[in-house]
């Protein structure tokens, strides 16, 4: 069925698209909040996730399910999110620690 309406989407069809959108929301945005623990970065991975399946369809080409392949997407697009959260906390953790050795050190 969704292999059908994949095609369908290739075709041009929109509206098949949407119906994969509303088969699928649900289920990805559920594993994509088990991953970020973050309900924001979780919808953004999710809608990453739709956009890019929808600009990649040619590339699916029906080896796995089209369940398996769109949820790789959106894991990889949570993945993503993890890592950019915890490259950006890095970078404020640094500044802190910055800031607070400048805080302790005597003044020349």
């Amino acid at each position: 069925m969704a292999f059908k309406i994949s095609r369908s989407t290739r075709g041009g069809d929109v509206a098949a698209f949407d119906q994969l959108v509303k088969r699928y929301d649900a289920k990805l945005l559920r594993i994509a909040q088990n991953v970020t623990h973050n309900p924001e970065d979780a919808e953004e991975a999710v809608q990453e996730a739709f956009f890019k399946a929808y600009q990649k369809l040619e590339q699916f080409h029906g080896h796995a399910t089209f369940s398996t392949w769109l949820v790789r997407i959106a894991l990889n697009e949570s993945f993503m999110k993890l890592r950019k959260r915890r490259g950006d906390s890095g970078a404020i953790n640094r500044q802190q620690c910055s800031f607070r050795q400048r805080q302790h050190e005597t003044p020349v």
